[in-house]
């Protein structure tokens, strides 16, 4: 006895690739709603996290520039206290109040007691001034004859007396007392002294937009950066998520298309023997040499056997049908090996159904016509594509009204700036509803009750959404005035 050794090095011979295993279009959108999900949550926590953080820092800073303001108008009323920076002398406005009726000794004497030492509220001052370093601040008179003054300037960006009696102007005609001047960066806040003087202030929000700014761009880029990650994450978590409902899945489909094909053999010896057994009950009725009279009971005993039989090869074949749509729906993968896909005539393929059902449509009462642009090619598989045509006509000969026309339309046009294949089928009955409409396509639906008296099992238009995408390919439906269109689009 010869061994073989097989060389480990050696590459298999005839051994077959294995298949990429292409995942089920359910478990699919699972995912994606999965995912969507997820990050949902993930940017509404940003969100929220972010904006808190946001509009506090900007409340904060809003709370800083108005108490440096507040602050600076309490001290317009003291025009003595500071020096102006008009030809670095006081300025005096008259008629203002003299310094003993605020309640204050003369400067000269507070020598020694700090910088807040000639003011009311030594420890509220001092905060003043720590606000002050921070944020520069300009202090301005605006008189009643409609001069103006300026008592304080710390913005470096206002030099000229013409930039100040335009910044005063624009405050004094605006009507809320507190506001900003955005053309300006600059926040302002106006008071009413005495003798129609108002003393306005302005602090530079420069620095603070600009610190808002710097705060929102660096929230972006973080959440962007959470964002990638956790997108990577729930595309990992997703398929952790739906590991067990695809190995339940696929089960299911493992015990549909077995018990399927265990149901072909009984069904067809079933139907070989009730074809036999109505061969041979219809001869023995027209078997006249019996002598059995038409009204006896004998022979309406074989009649109602024949009926009955009758029953069994009808029931029989509606079986055979279902049987048929259950191994289509258990496959899963019906057409998605775009390997076995080669370039064949749309066109004809729709020419060849349209022929095949004329003669149905003519029986049932009902026209069938079609316009059909010549020569339009796609790669895919004829077999399916014959089979997407006919669950479309076989669904509109069945929901349309008696008597009505079905009109059959294939074209290439320029759909979201794309050129596809168009098929339409477009039949005169009971328009859908939108909530019908959004279910046509699910396994088993039936659109309303008035249809459970047709023939069917509600699996040929979710056929005939797969085969549609296996061809990287959409179905759609859609109400019309007269009846429901059915939509196909193949690139």
């Amino acid at each position: 006895m010869t061994e073989t050794i097989k060389d480990p090095a050696a590459p298999a011979l005839g051994k077959k690739k294995k298949k990429h295993k292409k995942s089920n279009p359910l478990i699919r959108k699972l995912r994606i709603k999965f995912i969507a999900m997820m990050m949902g949550v993930v940017v509404l926590f940003l969100v929220v996290i972010f904006g808190v953080q946001y509009f506090s820092s900007r409340q904060s800073m809003e709370s800083d520039s108005q108490a440096a303001l507040t602050n600076a108008l309490n001290s317009a009323a003291f025009p003595w206290s500071l020096p102006g920076i008009v030809d670095d002398t006081v300025v005096i406005i008259p008629g203002l109040p003299e310094m003993e009726d605020y309640g204050f000794e003369d400067p000269e004497a507070q020598e020694g007691k700090g910088r807040g030492g000639n003011r009311r509220d030594d420890r509220r001052m001092a905060d003043f001034a720590n606000r002050q370093d921070r944020i520069a601040t300009l202090i301005a008179y605006y008189m009643a004859d409609g001069t103006i003054s300026i008592r304080q300037n710390n913005i470096f960006f206002i030099s000229t007396e013409e930039d100040v009696s335009e910044l005063v102007n624009a405050a004094i005609a605006e009507k809320a007392d507190s506001g900003k001047l955005s053309s300006h960066n600059l926040r302002y806040m106006k008071k009413t002294l005495f003798n129609g003087t108002v003393a306005v202030a302005f602090a530079d929000i420069s620095n603070e937009i600009s610190m808002l700014q710097s705060t929102l761009n660096r929230s972006i880029w973080i959440s962007l950066a959470v964002i990638a990650v956790m997108l990577l994450l729930s595309f990992w978590f997703s398929h952790l998520a739906t590991r067990p409902v695809e190995r339940a899945w696929d089960d299911q489909k493992r015990f549909v298309a077995d018990a399927s094909h265990e149901l072909k053999t009984p069904l067809t010896v079933i139907m070989s023997n009730t074809d036999i057994v109505t061969r041979s009950l219809g001869t023995l009725a027209e078997d006249t040499s019996l002598g059995i009279e038409p009204e006896s009971a004998a022979a309406k005993k074989l009649q109602r056997n024949l009926h009955r039989m009758e029953n069994v090869r009808e029931e029989s074949n509606r079986m055979k049908e279902l049987i048929g749509e259950l191994l289509d729906v258990a496959r899963g993968d019906v057409g998605q090996h775009p390997e076995s896909f080669q370039e064949v005539s749309f066109s004809e393929i729709v020419e060849d159904s349209l022929l095949t059902w004329e003669s149905v449509y003519f029986e049932a009462g009902k026209t069938l016509t079609g316009t059909v642009d010549p020569d339009l090619m796609i790669t895919g598989d004829r077999t399916l594509l014959r089979r997407l045509t006919g669950i479309l006509l076989d669904n509109a000969l069945k929901y349309s009204s008696e008597k009505s026309k079905i009109l059959v339309t294939l074209r290439r046009e320029k759909i979201h700036g794309k050129k596809q294949l168009h098929l339409s089928v477009e039949n005169e009955g009971t328009p859908l509803t939108q909530e019908e409409i959004s279910h046509l396509f699910d396994r088993f639906y039936r659109a309303d009750s008035s249809r459970e008296e047709i023939a069917g099992y509600g699996l040929g238009l979710s056929i005939a959404l797969g085969i549609a995408e296996a061809h990287k390919g959409q179905i759609w439906a859609e109400a019309t005035t007269h009846g429901n269109c059915f939509h196909v689009t193949l690139a």
